[in-house]
């Protein structure tokens, strides 16, 4: 799938080319390097968040921000946001009760005001909805 979507040579690196976000006046970063620089930042400071709950937020503000890759930031940050939660035995986080619309304001909030509190609302609600889906799954 991720072939359609990339170059094979463009698959799992940081990217070396301009992206622009179509919907907003947000510009990523443009430099390859100063990508590299702030992903390497990413990794420490999420090595050093001790909380799962935490660093899945993390992740899910982080990669749609900096638009590491040419295309697919914010489905990678979808994946890899689980990450921390399955590490801790935790309940993964699914956005399928999500409406799409507050999904797009919370990355505008972050990419046009620097607010993350969008986001973060929309992910402990989703949590929540998902935690009584298990619950009701499981019961």
């Amino acid at each position: 799938m991720w072939e359609k979507l990339l170059l094979k040579e463009e698959l799992g690196t940081i990217r070396n080319k301009l992206v622009e976000i179509w919907w907003s006046t947000y510009k990523p970063l443009d430099n390859k390097f100063q990508l590299e620089e702030e992903f390497e930042k990413f990794l420490e400071k999420l090595n050093k968040i001790k909380n799962p709950f935490e660093q899945s937020l993390f992740i899910m503000v982080f990669i749609p921000y900096f638009q590491l890759f040419l295309d697919i930031n914010k489905r990678t940050s979808r994946i890899v946001w689980n990450l921390p939660l399955i590490k801790h035995n935790l309940p993964v986080l699914s956005l399928i009760q999500l409406e799409k619309k507050k999904y797009i304001l919370a990355i505008l909030a972050i990419y046009e005001l620097n607010d993350t509190s969008l986001m973060q609302n929309l992910w402990v609600e989703n949590y929540l909805l998902n935690l009584q889906r298990y619950k009701n799954y499981f019961n």
